[in-house]
């Protein structure tokens, strides 16, 4: 696998001088067809696919649908993916309003630590890095808060979504998070 780039590579770690030629490109295809392959076998068509499938792709009436035949919302697919991380990912809104709504637990799966909160800041925040900007509006952020979201969970390198949000200069995912936690109710002791 990968002999694609292992060619386009050599045996050194300088980039090649030329562009792939036909055998280097059909050794791709085969490669990526491989992988696709292991992702299938991973994890096969079921509903619960289609749902995570659907709530990437933004499809609202097929989400709907899905929700609407018993698939619950947030039932992992094969990869361990639920439908309210791809909405996310996916920066589908909607999507993501309709999940919450039919019951997607909004602090994610119990005991998964990478919540939908820090996936939200990560998506937002890995974007504008890659584009060179900052992030922008924390309108999923800002959803997922004032849905319940526990702006205080740590996630699996220990960090709150208020510290990641921090190291992807997110300005109004801290802003968001800050009200979230100056508004939250006050547990008094007993």
């Amino acid at each position: 696998m990968f002999t694609w780039l292992r060619t386009l590579l050599g045996s050194s770690n300088t980039r090649p001088n030329s562009a792939p030629g036909p055998d280097e490109l059909e050794a791709a295809a085969r490669d990526f067809d491989d992988i696709l392959l292991a992702v299938e076998a991973k994890n096969p068509p079921s509903p619960a696919r289609e749902l995570t499938d659907a709530a990437f792709r933004g499809d609202l009436e097929a989400v709907r649908r899905l929700l609407d035949s018993g698939v619950p919302a947030d039932v992992p697919d094969g990869m361990g993916k639920t439908a309210l991380h791809n909405a996310i990912e996916g920066g589908c809104v909607n999507v993501v309003t309709l999940l919450l709504d039919r019951g997607a637990n909004v602090d994610g799966p119990r005991g998964e630590p990478w919540t939908p909160l820090h996936h939200a800041i990560d998506v937002e925040g890995d974007a504008a890095s890659q584009l060179g900007t900052l992030p922008g509006e924390a309108t999923t952020i800002r959803l997922l808060l004032n849905r319940g979201a526990d702006p205080n969970r740590r996630g699996p390198r220990g960090q709150t979504p208020r510290e990641l949000a921090v190291e992807y200069d997110h300005h109004d995912a801290v802003r968001a998070i800050d009200e979230a936690i100056l508004n939250a109710p006050r547990k008094h002791p007993a």
